[in-house]
């Protein structure tokens, strides 16, 4: 709702982890049906580390309807927005990605700050991530360590709460299965414990999911720059079900 009205046409989105870029594709049809929108102002920068066949996207079918398209191709992790030349001749900037797996999610947050600190006098990035596969997190490139150390957890804790996040798809996993399903050997038990029961797993395993991406929510509070940071529950189709919001405040972009 935020992005609706003559306001979206000084946006420019960038589209983390894009595929074929069908998500931006619906964006730009949404937005460009949107009577204050010319859909020929709309700029989107697709980023994959993949290369893709080009007519398996839909970067073709978004420039035949006016929208201006850049593709890059290339690691998060080694991405400088500030050499894209479309973000170099824009306002406002919005990132977003369907789902940005383990590490990802991490590495779209220090990319967007890096872009961001070169930009002081445009607002900072709006973002809206879809994290997901937290068993993929790592220790070294997660935002969230100095929130994990206000609450006097340590790597130890962290990669406990990677192990233990996959419990949370067991449910999806059983389609119905009334009893817990079996264990791995070495995960029989939990430290100092019996072995949970299969609705224990479940929660341990979204709490786990939630603790981690609270540490993501922490870090982009702690760059007070924001009007809110949020997560959001954008399903109940999945377990994977949360969204990281972050809104630049509205004196910001009428900079």
């Amino acid at each position: 709702e935020k992005l609706h009205g003559s306001a979206t046409e000084s946006f420019a989105f960038v589209d983390f982890c894009s595929g074929r870029g069908t998500l931006s594709d619906h964006l730009h049809a949404v937005l460009a049906a949107d009577r204050n929108v010319t859909g020929e102002s709309l700029k989107f920068v697709l980023v994959d580390w993949a290369s893709l066949k080009v007519g398996h996207c839909r970067d073709g079918r978004m420039r035949s309807k006016g929208a201006h398209v850049t593709r890059v191709e290339a690691d998060i992790a080694d991405l400088c927005l500030a050499d894209v030349p479309l973000l170099r001749e824009t306002g406002p900037v919005a990132g977003y990605t369907k789902h940005a797996c383990g590490p990802a999610t991490d590495a779209v947050l220090r990319c967007v700050a890096t872009f961001d600190a070169g930009r002081t006098k445009l607002p900072p990035t709006a973002l809206i991530l879809a994290p997901c596969c937290h068993h993929r997190c790592t220790w070294a490139t997660y935002e969230g360590q100095a929130f994990f150390a206000s609450l006097g957890l340590t790597s130890d804790d962290f990669a406990t709460a990677v192990a233990l996040s996959p419990w949370a798809t067991l449910a999806e996993q059983s389609k119905g299965t009334q009893h817990a399903l079996p264990l791995p050997d070495d995960e029989e038990a939990l430290p100092g414990g019996p072995s949970p029961t299969f609705d224990r797993k479940v929660w341990l395993g979204r709490r786990c999911k939630h603790l981690l991406d609270l540490g993501r929510l922490h870090a982009l509070k702690a760059r007070g720059c924001f009007e809110s940071v949020r997560l959001v529950q954008y399903t109940t189709l999945s377990v994977e079900d949360r969204l990281l919001v972050a809104w630049p405040r509205p004196t910001a972009l009428d900079q």
